[in-house]
């Protein structure tokens, strides 16, 4: 297999103290794999964004801040008004 001269193992065999699996380890396992159908403009961009073979991770990093948001969302959602004023009169303050 023929690495690119930038890659870490070659790196390492050169001496340079790249640890390859600090460099290519991805924090993001991936365990299924999917086909998406995004505008050509947006792949682009995240590309450009996330550099080569990035991809997919930065597209399930903006995924899971999206998810987080909205579970977040439906919690608030879902919790509003259950407090209510009366029941807490230690919580009221003199601009009422």
């Amino acid at each position: 297999m023929a690495y690119p001269r930038s890659h870490p193992h070659l790196l390492l065999a050169r001496g340079v103290g790249v640890d390859p699996w600090t460099v290519v380890r991805n924090p993001v396992r991936m365990s299924r794999r999917t086909n998406l159908l995004l505008p050509e403009a947006l792949v682009d961009e995240v590309d450009r964004i996330a550099g080569p073979r990035m991809r997919s991770a930065y597209i399930a990093e903006a995924v899971g801040e999206r998810l987080r948001r909205d579970r977040l969302r439906e919690v608030v959602s879902r919790t509003a008004g259950a407090l209510r004023t009366e029941d807490y009169p230690e919580w009221s303050t003199p601009d009422k």
